[in-house]
């Protein structure tokens, strides 16, 4: 045994967000957002309905550095991303293949000098000459580039300033420019430009300097042209400098970690405790006159932000839930922001402990986690499953019941919900709005009986079926139209319905039981009963689902799974008083089995299903599912 090693699988993807940005990376008209979460690159495409997934790109390292750039001759972006140990490469998109593909890639690793304590962003020339990284103390990493994206050989350029704070470069520069925020060793900052000269791979002397800014000043902004320049951002002041102008504005007190660009005067910038504020520069013409700061609201604790489009901000978070943010142009009355919510993604790290229990009891291990840091800390529970993602809610009380309608029998899609409540029937669909929003809104189908309803649900030849407590209907799913119908006798109701795509059972008060076959049905005729039966007690539940077998008829795949699960020989009947379950022949209703389920809780839902090609009835009993017998 002492040769035993432990086997280590990864049971959970990373969820925290440390890196994001936004391009065209797919295509040229396609907007996309990268994601880098430790290990993983997550390409997302944003939609009129919100951000939909792509790509999930595993990564051997941790990102440490992942941004987009657009060589000049090219219509989209290429990504890079470098990792903990110095691994490099520049990812791009094959849209014939629909796969990412490396362009390039290597090691920038140096095989002497210390390390520098902060791996800065910002790191590609703007008009996309050369990438820059300050990855050692003393020295600046250069990498250039062709006008396709073709990388040249790496070399270093010695940089006076050791304690490197921030790194930048600047817009509108004839020759690549950083911009250097700095400590020296006075513990005073400064911030310094140099221009980089790639043929005899040294510095020049930049355009401008500025000399002892503030101590707190820990981030550099670029400003793109018309303007330029740079913000340079402190714990309580922020201050554009472009080499000639010079404008601040205070602030209260705090540290700002990340920012994201709107556009070119105006960026957001989110603080420690998820403080998110907005500086604009105001400007005549192409000169900067002053600075305004307005604080929007709180996220989550931001560890990258990125603008969108129209109003809508990624706010990525590595120490609580990431969340795509609406901003408006106005404040809220109710809530005193200028921010919405529009959705969360869950995110269980950074986890300080956890514990591995069973808490339902069942021998399944739940992990509890400890997740998350300061105010976005939480308790978490970890366990294998389905997940359900809510992409809507709306309040509806007293509703009894909702079945979803497809256009035709064969559709794969569902386009409407029918909502019964006591006294009346709702139906929603989706509709586009006069902005070309797409929004649930209520339909009218003057075919539905505007009643409670027991069952709703398609039915073949393009009809709907609907069934009541005083009627069996069907309605044209063209017309909206009702085309046949049964009543029951004035002295009886239907209590309890099911149905097929070909095959109807109603439940009558006194424990009558009524098939119908509408697999042929005569249109604008009256429904007419094909078999019925009188039983010793009231009927609870019913169910005729049809058994798909293991190994279906091929069909078609655009039609639905319906069409080749039409129709079933049996009816599974469950009883008040005596607490049964009997199965009834179809389609004479002749009794085939009986099973007493004994105890004292009455049987509530019935479903027929296989379980590795033998045939079961789980029958519901309010408190526990119980298996009934095959038959």
């Amino acid at each position: 045994m002492d040769d035993c090693k432990n086997y280590v699988v990864t049971a959970q993807k990373p969820t925290s967000v440390t890196h994001s940005c936004v391009g065209n990376f797919t295509g040229s008209g396609d907007t996309n957002l990268i994601l880098g979460k430790g290990t993983r690159v997550e390409i997302h495409l944003l939609t009129a309905e919100g951000l939909t997934p792509l790509h999930d790109v595993a990564i051997y390292g941790r990102i440490t550095i992942l941004e987009l750039f657009r060589p000049p001759s090219s219509s989209v972006d290429l990504l890079f991303l470098c990792t903990q140990r110095y691994q490099f490469c520049v990812l791009e998109y094959n849209k014939a293949t629909k796969t990412v593909v490396t362009k390039a890639h290597g090691n920038i690793r140096d095989s002497v000098g210390r390390m520098s304590e902060v791996i800065t962003g910002g790191n590609i020339d703007p008009e996309g000459r050369l990438l820059g990284m300050n990855l050692y103390e003393g020295y600046f990493k250069v990498i250039p580039m062709d006008g396709h994206g073709k990388l040249s050989d790496t070399f270093n350029i010695r940089l006076d300033e050791l304690r490197v704070i921030d790194v930048k470069f600047l817009y509108g520069c004839s020759k690549p420019t950083i911009c250097v925020l700095y400590e020296d060793h006075r513990a005073a900052r400064h911030v310094k430009t140099y221009v980089i000269l790639t043929k005899e791979k040294e510095f020049a002397d930049g355009p401008w300097s500025q000399s002892h800014v503030e101590a707190g000043a820990s981030l550099l902004i670029p400003v793109p042209t018309p303007f330029g320049g740079v913000l340079i951002v402190s714990q309580q002041m922020i201050v554009y400098h472009n080499g000639s102008t010079c404008h601040a504005i205070p602030m209260q007190s705090t540290v700002i970690q990340v920012y994201g660009q709107v556009d070119g005067s105006r960026f957001l910038l989110a603080d420690q405790f998820g403080l998110l504020q907005v500086v604009v520069l105001q400007h005549t013409g192409k000169d900067v006159t002053g600075l305004s700061l307005d604080v929007l609201g709180e996220t989550s604790i931001a560890s990258t932000l990125s603008y969108l489009d129209n109003g809508v901000l990624f706010v990525g978070s590595a120490f609580g839930d990431s969340q795509l943010v609406k901003l408006h142009p106005s404040r809220d009355v109710s809530t005193g922001t200028y921010l919405e919510v529009l959705d969360s993604y869950v995110n269980v790290g950074p986890i300080v402990d956890f514990v591995v229990m069973d808490l339902d009891r069942q021998g399944q291990g739940q992990v509890v986690t400890c997740s998350g840091a300061y105010k976005d800390g939480s308790l978490r529970i970890v366990r294998n499953g389905i997940g359900i993602n809510e992409l809507a809610a709306a309040e509806l009380p007293g509703i009894k019941g909702m079945w979803p309608l497809r256009p035709t029998f064969a559709s794969q899609q569902d386009t409407l919900l029918v909502q019964s409540f006591v006294n009346e029937v709702r139906v929603l669909g989706f509709a586009t709005s006069d902005n070309d929003e797409v929004e649930l809104a209520e339909q009218d189908v003057p075919g539905l009986a505007n009643t409670k309803t027991l069952i709703c649900r398609n039915v073949v030849g393009d009809l709907w079926l609907q069934v009541t407590e005083h009627q069996v209907g069907l309605v044209s799913a063209a017309t909206l139209q009702r085309v046949a119908s049964w009543s029951p006798p004035s002295a009886q109701r239907i209590t309890v319905a099911a149905a097929n795509p070909t095959q109807v059972v109603v439940a009558l008060s006194g424990g009558v039981l009524v098939y119908f076959d509408i697999s042929n049905v005569v249109l604008s005729t009256t429904l007419v009963a094909t078999a019925q039966t009188k039983l010793p007690h009231e009927i609870a539940c019913l169910d005729i689902t049809p058994l798909v077998d293991s190994k279906p008829a091929a069909a078609d795949d655009d039609a639905h799974w319906e069409t080749r699960a039409r129709s079933t020989t049996r009816c599974v009947v469950g009883l008040w008083s005596d607490l049964s379950v009997s199965i009834y022949r179809l389609p004479d209703l002749r009794l085939d089995t009986t099973v007493l389920l004994g105890g004292d809780v009455l049987p509530r839902s019935l479903l027929s299903i296989r379980f590795d090609d033998q045939p079961y009835v789980l029958v519901g009993m309010g408190d526990v599912w119980a298996p009934s017998p095959s038959y």
